[in-house]
């Protein structure tokens, strides 16, 4: 059995890899280590990414890359020294290999599937049809809001706005929230883009007014004032991450559904004895 290579696993992943990516280029990818002649490269030192932490991940590549290829020499050199003792011929790692396959080649079948359903042309097809809905318009308010700590402070502040005070010059003295050196200004959100109580007080408002109570969430008490509502259809680029999500999910539900159609599926249950199949239920007149 050669020494030099890796282990069956990584083999394995790395053969479905590399099958699955474009070819790269010599000069792209060139060699960083080599251990007893086996040749590491920078591919295989990013490919070490995606294990890390998600804060290390978001580190430069250069900055981290003599640790990852020092892991990347660890892992040969521990690969290597398994399959010199013949670990690989362990039936539990040859049926660990086998999943690990197994579960590539679905991952795999997967991104290309919703890779070919999830394109420019779908996309910007799929936007037009939701424009036709009248329910894809979607009502937004402008608001400001001062937050404070307590119910008894959002009402003394309550009060003085009653008796005339700024609501912005408040919130830039009161509010504790990140929008006080704003004047309390929120922008344009929808109901979906605020907590619960903070979005049922606001959409219940009229442009102009000022809440009559304190609203209460997790954050604290808030004081909102409402200066517009309007009813606004989102952008494509605004709808781009939901329909791709959308798209691919429909992909990869219809992928399921002809593999169904085409394979003998038996059920079994938990003491493994058949499971008889459930007839569809008659539509009701």
């Amino acid at each position: 059995m050669p020494a030099m290579t890796r282990s069956v696993l990584a083999r394995t992943a790395l053969a479905l890899a590399v099958a699955a990516a474009a070819p790269a280029v010599a000069q792209d990818d060139p060699v960083v280590a080599r251990v007893d002649g086996y040749e590491i490269t920078k591919d295989d030192v990013e490919r070490e990414v995606s294990s890390l932490p998600q804060q290390y991940q978001q580190m430069p590549f250069e900055a981290i890359f003599e640790a990852l290829r020092d892991r990347a020499i660890n892992t040969a050199l521990l690969s290597n020294a398994a399959e010199k003792r013949d670990l690989d011929a362990d039936p539990a790692v040859r049926e660990a290999i086998a999943d690990a396959e197994r579960l590539i080649l679905r991952n795999r079948l997967i991104e290309t599937t919703v890779e070919q359903a999830v394109t420019e042309d779908a996309l910007r097809e799929a936007y037009a049809a939701r424009k036709e809905d009248p329910a894809f318009a979607r009502e937004e308010v402008k608001a400001r809001h001062i937050l404070v700590d307590d119910r008894a402070t959002a009402a003394e502040i309550i009060a003085e706005l009653d008796g005339g005070a700024d609501f912005a010059t408040l919130a830039g003295e009161r509010s504790t929230g990140p929008s006080g050196e704003a004047g309390g200004d929120l922008g344009w959100f929808t109901r979906e883009e605020m907590v619960g109580p903070f979005a049922e007080a606001a959409f219940a408002m009229a442009p102009g007014e000022v809440s009559a109570e304190p609203v209460e969430t997790r954050f604290g008490f808030h004081v909102i004032a409402v200066e517009d509502r309007r009813t606004a259809t989102p952008s494509f680029e605004d709808s781009r991450a939901e329909l791709e999500q959308e798209l691919g999910r429909e992909a990869v539900t219809a992928l399921l559904d002809d593999l169904r159609g085409d394979a003998a599926i038996e059920r079994f249950d938990i003491d493994g004895r058949p499971v008889e199949p459930t007839e569809p239920a008659e539509p009701a007149n």
